[in-house]
């Protein structure tokens, strides 16, 4: 299994914080945010270093939630191809 490169890493993350905001972790706003990231994100980072096959899913969980501020858990997979 490699690893993601940590410029890879921070354009997800400067991503995610781009789109979190209050309450988006519930329902049917988390799922196509976790699809946006997966399919935009992530594969899209990995189709422009030549993964052309390349397959991926996210998931949002929801740590804290205080009204402006929220926490969230990004956990993706990402599978290369062949």
């Amino acid at each position: 299994m490699k690893a993601f490169p940590q410029m890879l890493k921070r354009r997800f993350r400067r991503s995610c914080e781009a789109r979190c905001s209050s309450g988006m972790s519930t329902g049917a706003y988390a799922n196509d945010l976790a699809n946006e990231i997966a399919d935009v994100d992530v594969r899209g980072a990995l189709r422009d270093r030549g993964y052309f096959r390349a397959s991926a899913e996210a998931r949002l969980t929801e740590l804290w939630n205080e009204g402006a501020d929220i926490g969230v858990l990004v956990a993706v997979a990402a599978t290369l191809g062949p």
